[in-house]
């Protein structure tokens, strides 16, 4: 058995700080993060997703709370706000967003709870706190976009807490909107 072997699940342990990858026998056959509340290189902080991108993995790192875990010293929480793509050695390859930092310019997010590969090496990003979906090509740019930044709402183009977001076969996008209790697909 090894990194990503047919069978194996692999497995976002949001307060253990780390991504495993576990095979049929119960063995943790590899991970990512070594259980640090601060996020750094070889840290991810409340990975909250997680999936495989060919030899790659994707992960979002969403931080924790004030007070949620005892190991974050921070009272005002330990935020990661980043999404990474992980090789098999455990480099970060990819990121987008920065380690402590919470925002909504460039290269920011905002508690990004979700994260997936899209064909053509995109990332679409669920980025909670911002109110947004964003899509981010692999040199940081933001080529779409649904939910107006930091803009709570029901209406057209608000979300209210969006939880996940899939690119369906007919090219538009799938997105819970988790406060407003409803799933919406939308066009990009």
């Amino acid at each position: 058995m090894g990194f990503s072997t047919p069978g194996d699940i692999l497995i976002a342990d949001q307060f253990n700080n780390r991504v495993v990858e576990v095979d049929a026998g119960h063995h943790i056959v590899w991970h990512f993060g070594n259980g640090a509340s601060v996020a750094g290189p070889h840290s991810i902080v409340g990975p909250n997703d997680a999936e495989r991108v060919g030899s790659l993995t994707l992960i979002a790192g969403t931080g924790t709370p004030p007070g949620a875990d005892p190991s974050c010293a921070d009272p005002s929480g330990c935020p990661d706000n980043r999404v990474v793509l992980v090789n098999r050695a455990g480099t970060i390859v990819w990121q987008y967003g920065m380690a402590g930092v919470g925002g909504s310019g460039p290269n920011q997010l905002n508690t990004p709870v979700q994260a997936t590969a899209l064909p053509g090496g995109d990332v679409l990003i669920t980025d909670q706190a911002n109110e947004r979906v964003i899509e981010v090509t692999p040199d940081h740019r933001i080529v779409w976009q649904y939910g107006i930044t930091g803009v709570t709402g029901a209406g057209p183009d608000q979300l209210n807490n969006p939880n996940s977001a899939e690119l369906l076969d007919n090219g538009h996008v799938l997105i819970a909107d988790e406060n407003n209790n409803r799933v919406i697909e939308v066009t990009r």
